[in-house]
C-alpha cells in the first residue's frame, strides 16, 4: 500500500508541475510513485512526459498510486496537512475528514528511457527560461511549418535560434554550455509551456539537456 503525508501547499506545486502537461481527454492516469522517503509525480500528454520530485514528505509506505487528473486537482484545493493512500482506492485524509477516490492503473503510463543517451548542453535554469520565454515569440504557430515552430539549440554554432517566415531570432550560449558532440537540440514550441512551468526563472541551479536518436530530456533540479 503506497502512502505519504505531505503540506497541501507543497503538494499543490508539484501537482500543478504535472497538470500542465497532460492531455485531459486521456484515461492514462498521473502516477505517483513513493520510494525511499519521496514521491515522484508523472505524467504525459503523448507526445511529453514530465516527472516532478518532492522531497518534503512524511510517514511513507513505499509503492504506486494511479489518480485522474480531475481527481488530483480536488487534492490540490484542500488545505492543511494531507495523507495520502491507496490500496483498492485512494484514501485522502485531512484532519478529522476522509475522502475516497477511484484508483487508476499504474501501470499505463510509462516513462520512456533514454538508451545511450548523450549529454550535450548544460546552463542555468534562469538563462533557459528567459531564452525560451524570448525566442519562442519569433517561431512560427503554423504546424504544417515544422522548421519554423521551433527552437533550435545549435552545438556547431553554440547558439539559440528561432524563425519564421521573415524573422530570425539568435542568443549565443554562455561559456561553457556544450558538454558534448551530436546533432542540434530542436524544441518544439508546443514544449515551452511546460518548460515554463518546471523551470525557476530565478534559479542558478543547472540544467542538463540529453538526447539520442528518438528523444530529448531536460533535466532541472527536481524535475525531468
Amino acid at each position: 500500500m503506497a502512502r505519504f503525508t505531505v503540506n497541501s501547499t507543497i503538494f499543490k506545486k508539484t501537482a500543478e508541475k504535472v497538470l500542465s502537461v497532460i492531455n485531459r481527454k486521456s484515461l492514462i492516469p498521473i502516477v505517483i510513485e513513493v520510494k525511499n522517503e519521496i514521491i515522484k509525480m508523472y505524467g504525459t500528454n503523448g507526445t511529453h512526459w514530465l516527472e516532478v520530485i518532492n522531497d518534503k514528505v512524511r510517514n511513507t509506505e513505499d509503492g504506486k498510486i494511479g489518480i485522474f487528473c480531475d481527481d488530483l486537482e480536488k487534492i490540490t484545493k484542500l488545505s492543511g496537512e494531507i495523507t495520502i493512500s491507496a490500496k483498492k482506492r485512494i484514501r485522502v485524509k485531512v484532519g478529522r475528514k476522509n475522502i475516497f477516490l477511484p484508483i487508476g492503473d499504474a501501470d499505463l503510463l510509462s516513462v520512456p528511457e533514454l538508451e545511450e543517451e548523450n549529454e550535450v548542453l548544460r546552463f542555468t535554469e534562469s538563462w533557459l527560461y528567459e531564452t525560451l520565454s524570448e525566442m519562442s515569440g519569433f517561431a512560427s504557430k503554423d504546424k504544417s511549418r515544422e522548421i519554423f515552430n521551433s527552437v533550435n539549440l545549435s552545438i556547431a554554432y553554440s547558439q539559440a535560434e528561432a524563425a519564421d517566415i521573415a524573422r530570425i531570432c539568435i542568443r549565443k550560449f554562455p561559456q561553457h554550455s556544450v558538454i558534448g558532440n551530436g546533432k542540434d537540440c530542436t524544441l518544439s514550441v508546443m514544449c515551452v509551456p511546460v518548460l515554463k512551468k518546471v523551470l525557476d526563472k530565478k534559479s542558478d541551479s543547472n540544467v542538463t539537456i540529453s538526447m539520442n536518436e528518438k528523444y530529448i530530456k531536460v533535466k532541472c533540479e527536481n524535475a525531468t
